[in-house]
């Protein structure tokens, strides 16, 4: 499975993933991902009161909670 780490609308919740071997793309914080990549959106839950993650610690976040 393909996963896109974004924060949009309808992304899969990083908390209902399953341990399934993944491919994990992460952007770049501006941008986000520029190249037409097919997937799923993920998003790592965080307090609504922060404006978002820096990608290496999402990123961090994603590959920590999928060993």
């Amino acid at each position: 499975v393909v996963y896109r780490l974004e924060n949009r609308s309808g992304a899969v919740p990083l908390k209902k993933l399953k341990h399934e071997p993944m491919i994990v793309v992460a952007g770049s914080e501006g941008a986000g991902i520029t190249l037409p990549i097919v997937g799923k959106s993920l998003v790592v839950e965080q307090d609504p009161n922060l404006e978002s993650l820096n990608v290496a610690v999402a990123t961090s976040i994603v590959l920590y909670a999928q060993q």
